[in-house]
């Protein structure tokens, strides 16, 4: 639609400059048209860093770089750094997961007090996760 609102069809076309010209303007037209056509996309993985601390992606991301480093140049050193960012990446999610365990143990879990008094139904396609929250709640 911002294509046909937006051509002109009334443009002389007698000289190379004006060819040239009209040729520009009919890309950059062809452009801006697909850009305004293409629904925007958030995320790639929307739903993957919804509940990961800023903290545990940025050593996620820093893991990643090491990571790339070591592959180009295999030196040790590279090789050790690259180990101890996996290690703390290690160390924070387990740290994260006893906390969120200690806190479901205590009671203090925003679940238990949204369903403490409730019926779940857990259909057959919840699977082993669907088990594991049986499990925290009771």
């Amino acid at each position: 639609q911002h294509l046909i609102d937006h051509i002109d069809l009334n443009i002389s076309l007698k000289s190379e400059d004006e060819v040239e010209e009209a040729c520009k303007s009919f890309t950059t037209l062809i452009q801006v048209s697909v850009w305004k056509s293409t629904p925007e996309v958030s995320s790639k993985f929307p739903f993957n860093t919804v509940n990961i601390p800023d903290a545990i992606q940025k050593k996620v991301a820093e893991k990643r770089r090491l990571r790339a480093k070591w592959h180009d140049s295999r030196l040790t050193a590279d090789k050790q750094a690259f180990n101890k960012a996996t290690m703390a990446i290690e160390v924070a999610a387990l740290s994260r997961q006893r906390a969120m365990e200690e806190a479901i143990a205590k009671g203090d879990s925003n679940i238990q007090k949204f369903y403490c008094n409730s019926t779940v139904f857990l259909t057959g396609g919840s699977g082993f996760l669907g088990k594991q929250i049986i499990e925290k709640l009771l």
